[in-house]
């Protein structure tokens, strides 16, 4: 009796950067959204960090959202009118992390 053995490799790697970023911008809050790259394998999560005049805020652990083709996050903290803001993200897993995105500087009515 001949036994057919199937293997499946599964490569694990760091996670690609977020792709096709994209914002709306209110006088009190900033609504990034991005689509994911591929994962490396093991979960990932997204890190944030915005800055203006010199204040640097980090959100860290950002999860994937059940609809993985797109991301939407929603900043107040320190969102203030007629400001100009300069938005980063990456992605990280277990492997390592992404290269850093940038948004074009974004700015608040």
């Amino acid at each position: 009796m001949d036994t057919l053995m199937i293997y499946w490799f599964r490569y694990l790697g760091k996670p690609h950067p977020p792709t096709k970023l994209s914002y709306e911008a209110t006088a009190k809050s900033l609504t990034l959204s991005w689509a994911p790259g591929w994962d490396g394998g093991p979960p990932q999560t997204f890190t944030i960090t915005y800055s203006t005049d010199g204040n640097k805020k980090t959100i860290p652990n950002i999860p994937e959202s059940p609809d993985s083709t797109r991301i939407s996050y929603k900043l107040t903290e320190g969102i203030s009118a007629e400001k100009s803001y300069s938005v980063e993200i990456f992605a990280i897993n277990s492997q390592g992390s992404s290269e850093v995105v940038l948004w074009e500087p974004i700015t608040t009515p």
